[in-house]
């Protein structure tokens, strides 16, 4: 074969390599918004219109932001963290969706990069966090305005559990 037709075959193939990358980001989840996220969940999760997504707020580390989605219509409520990367351009770019584990009622988490538990309070009834220490117990108070709530789960060294509580310092289950 010529040499200038190796090279042409070779430009053929690299276009056509190009023309594919275009194709497969074109293809990617990614949203200016954070509501344009909840946009994209309705879509993979398949979920009726009449079904209301809001973000009840978010956690970041490095380039990262988990996004916590509350979907509720007359007959359900429901929870997911969205991963995304947030991109240079601030749309966020979708990289997983985590279905919670519930830890009280309208009290979820999910284990996200680096195995930090993400933990979300949607119970208004909460008032405070409290772990429970071999030095004694250390308390977050919260009010109705910081509902929903999301931090991430750190407990101190020697912590041997931790309780949501209500305003009467009952345990929240």
């Amino acid at each position: 074969m010529k040499k200038s037709h190796k090279i042409l075959l070779a430009l053929a193939l690299l276009a056509a390599a190009a023309a594919a990358a275009v194709i497969v980001i074109s293809n990617l989840p990614i949203a200016k918004t954070q509501e344009a996220v909840g946009e994209l969940l309705r879509k993979k999760l398949d979920l009726p219109q009449d079904a209301v997504i809001t973000c009840a707020g978010d956690y970041t580390a490095d380039a990262y932001t988990l996004l916590w989605f509350i979907i509720q219509n007359q007959d359900m409520t429901l929870y997911r963290a969205v991963d995304c990367r947030v991109l240079n351009n601030g749309s966020y770019w979708m990289k997983k969706t985590y279905t919670p584990s519930a830890c009280a009622r309208d009290i979820v988490h999910v284990v996200w990069r680096y195995a930090r538990d993400i933990i979300l309070i949607n119970n208004f009834d909460c008032r405070s966090i409290v772990y429970h220490t071999s030095y004694g117990d250390e308390k977050t108070e919260l009010s109705a305005e910081d509902i929903p709530y999301v931090f991430p789960y750190a407990p101190p060294y020697g912590t041997t559990g931790c309780d949501f509580l209500d305003a009467a310092g009952n345990s929240i289950r």
